[in-house]
């Protein structure tokens, strides 16, 4: 009778451990899942919002770029301009000779892919744009399709020296006016606001293909970054079964052994 009490004690607490052992590991195996868990959404939460800033100040950057260029371009211009009426200057050319030399430069050099140039007395007779009917005629008047007088606020930002205007404009060759940012300039030696620009819708392309390659590879270092998380969690619910199996067996085999 007593040895039969004996083995169901022992039985029992073969059991006891057993389950305690299971239910510890259990709880320490979803304790660090819970956890991992939680660090991943931080993490995910912490990316996205580096993300949005990151590609905020890279659109705030690309702008800034793009205006520094049209600066570059027009002040590079207009000591084009400068030059060649050096050689009026010094006897070379006549004047009128001289600023038609420097008005046909302008006229017909380009950069980048539509990049060109403008010049307006600063009465708003214009000089030069692209060689059209509207060169000789006065267009301080002149609105674009808002109702807006960006002749007028060109030539008057010129005159302030920021130099830049938004307004909108069709690219050469078209009739479709598009928004467009410009820098303008006044030229001292001939007192003409020479001016170029940049349309808005061919700056957010470039800047949308840079940020959807940032967008990218910030998705492809989330999707790793999940995908590891994914298999250490996997990993330590198998580290704790073997942990599990080599107290519990062992376990089981002494109060066997006992019983």
């Amino acid at each position: 009778m007593n040895l039969d009490i004996i083995s169901e004690v022992v039985k029992s607490m073969n059991r006891m451990n057993d389950i305690n052992v299971r239910k510890k590991l259990a709880i320490t195996v979803v304790g660090h899942a819970v956890s991992m868990f939680l660090m991943v959404v931080l993490m995910l939460a912490s990316i996205n919002i580096m993300e949005k800033i990151s590609l905020d100040e890279l659109s705030s950057v690309m702008y800034a770029d793009y205006d520094m260029r049209i600066k570059e371009q027009v002040e590079s211009a207009s000591s084009m301009v400068d030059g060649i009426m050096q050689l009026a200057d010094n006897g070379s050319m006549t004047e009128d000779e001289a600023r038609t030399v420097a008005a046909d430069a302008l006229r017909y050099i380009r950069y980048g892919e539509e990049g060109y140039f403008w010049a307006d007395e600063q009465d708003g007779t214009n000089v030069v744009l692209l060689g059209s009917e509207t060169e000789g005629s006065n267009r301080i008047d002149s609105l674009d399709d808002d109702g807006f007088r960006y002749v007028e606020a060109i030539i008057e930002a010129a005159k302030n020296g920021d130099g830049y205007t938004d307004y909108r404009f069709a690219k050469e060759g078209e009739d479709n006016p598009l928004p467009k940012r410009s820098y303008s300039a006044i030229n001292e030696r001939t007192g003409w606001v020479i001016g170029s620009g940049n349309y808005i819708d061919d700056v957010e392309e470039t800047i949308d293909a840079d940020v959807t390659s940032v967008r990218n590879r910030v998705i492809v270092a989330l999707s790793m970054s999940v995908v590891l998380a994914i298999l250490l969690i996997l990993i330590s619910f198998l580290v704790a079964s073997t942990i599990s199996n080599s107290i519990i067996v062992p376990l089981e085999i002494s109060f066997n052994y006992i019983e």
